[in-house]
């Protein structure tokens, strides 16, 4: 229930290139809105540049899935998960980092995967 209403944001960020003088930049948002109603909305937004000799390519592409959420309990620790016509298609392990901070692990079939958290701003 303190997850209804709620936005959790994401960001990563990477660079590289270097190589022939091509530098190349991405940068992907996500953002998951957990409304009311127990639906969601999961939004991924990706940028993309690469520059050479003073040139710069950008790209944009933004994805949106929506469902059904809720939260579930597994060897007494909580997750939230996604639905979409009644199959799960994304279950995070729940846990709390901080005032203010909410973290959500990602979980991939129960085992986890390091480097992906969430932080609720809303």
């Amino acid at each position: 229930a303190f997850l209804r209403g709620k936005v959790l944001r994401r960001t990563e960020s990477d660079v590289s290139g270097g190589v022939s003088g091509v530098f190349s930049s991405s940068q992907t948002k996500y953002a998951l809105f957990l409304y009311e109603d127990d639906t969601f909305s999961y939004e991924i937004t990706e940028f993309r540049s690469v520059s050479s000799g003073g040139y710069s390519i950008p790209s944009e592409d933004k994805r949106t899935a929506t469902g059904i959420w809720a939260m579930q309990i597994l060897d007494d620790k909580p997750f939230l998960v996604l639905m979409q016509g009644g199959s799960i298609v994304k279950r995070w392990r729940n846990g709390i980092g901080g005032e203010g901070i909410h973290l959500l692990a990602r979980l991939s079939q129960f085992a986890p995967q390091k480097g992906h958290f969430w932080a609720f701003v809303s």
